[in-house]
């Protein structure tokens, strides 16, 4: 029996070949991080052997899908993949295998990973609803679909829209940001101006914040100003000086402008987080599930818990584009 890897989308989902015993009990070995941002990489999956189950019962079939999770002490995904490759080396490796989704060539390269293609084609009611853009972060080298995207990444700017009021910014001013940055009118360094502003005016003592220390919320920025890490013709690696240097500028600008503090890769998360959650920041720069906290009642700060009240206080960005005109970049969607 052939069982399919599963991996994000940002992780996407691979396809691996491995056998199962032909029992009364059909167990699926998946392998994932234990993360407490993304328990639904798991908890999907046992939702899923819960439903196919019902299907067997209804049809009589007696049969039963068992998900068992396979124990690792990996410390982050890269070195989960790597685990994975080693034990699937010597027959060992899990059947369904939650990844980010830069390992899929390596996968499919090494004849772990199953061509999904025919999968997908015979059950368009399965796979219809997923983002056409997204089977790009599934495809190997030689342009096949070796796994099934499983969630997507959101990365955003979050802004404090009291702040914006506090300085006089009228609702639709507030309330339209969003739609200025979809149209390409509203650009980074106009977020920066306005993060200028606010801080100027008293409402904030940090304009905009960001994390302390590596990670990919950067690339929304960069890919805004048309930094691509791979030639598409050739497929090798290439590093876009010019583009690369005007993506760090506007970091820069930002620094010398008083928006951003020259300090801010030296602070904590603690600090950082706090800081917006305190109002003493107007934008927070990361991912959907710093919600979380913003929601909890750490950080120092209590704030609206129902969405009507969150989103009357608090707004959504995409990375601006560069220049006016330009399109707003995620990194789940890139345009």
């Amino acid at each position: 029996m052939t069982t399919y890897l599963a991996a994000l989308a940002t992780t996407s989902a691979l396809a691996l070949s491995t056998g199962l015993a032909h029992a009364e009990d059909i167990r699926i070995r998946v392998s994932t991080l234990s993360e407490a941002s993304g328990m639904g990489r798991l908890t999907n999956l046992e939702a899923a052997a819960n439903v196919m189950n019902a299907q067997f019962a209804a049809a009589g079939i007696d049969k039963t899908v068992v998900v068992e999770l396979a124990s690792s002490g990996a410390k982050g995904w890269d070195d989960l993949a790597l685990e994975n490759l080693k034990a699937l080396a010597v027959g060992q490796g899990p059947d369904v295998s939650v990844l980010a989704h830069e390992w899929v060539g390596q996968y499919a390269k090494a004849g772990y990973a199953m061509d999904m293609g025919p999968q997908i084609a015979a059950k368009p009611w399965v796979y219809d609803d997923i983002l056409p853009v997204l089977w790009d972060a599934a495809k190997g080298a030689d342009g096949k679909i070796y796994g099934i995207p499983q969630d997507a990444e959101i990365r955003m700017f979050f802004y404090n829209k009291d702040m914006l009021r506090k300085i006089g910014k009228d609702e639709a001013f507030v309330d339209g940001l969003p739609a200025a940055v979809e149209a390409g009118s509203f650009t980074l360094d106009d977020l920066t101006a306005l993060s200028k502003e606010v801080v100027d005016a008293g409402a904030a003592r940090y304009g905009m914040l960001h994390r302390p220390n590596v990670g990919i919320d950067y690339l929304m920025v960069f890919q805004s100003y048309g930094v691509r890490f791979l030639d598409p013709q050739t497929g090798k690696l290439v590093f876009p000086k010019a583009q690369m240097k005007a993506a760090l500028g506007w970091y820069e600008r930002n620094a010398r402008q008083g928006v951003t503090p020259s300090d801010n890769t030296a602070m904590s998360w603690d600090s950082i987080q706090g800081a917006f959650k305190q109002e003493q920041a107007f934008v927070f720069h990361q991912g959907v599930w710093a919600v979380a906290w913003q929601l909890g009642e750490g950080k120092g700060a209590t704030w609206p818990t129902d969405a009507k009240g969150y989103f009357d206080k608090i707004g959504w960005l995409p990375a601006p584009a560069a220049e006016k005109g330009g399109a707003p970049v995620n990194l789940s969607c890139i345009r």
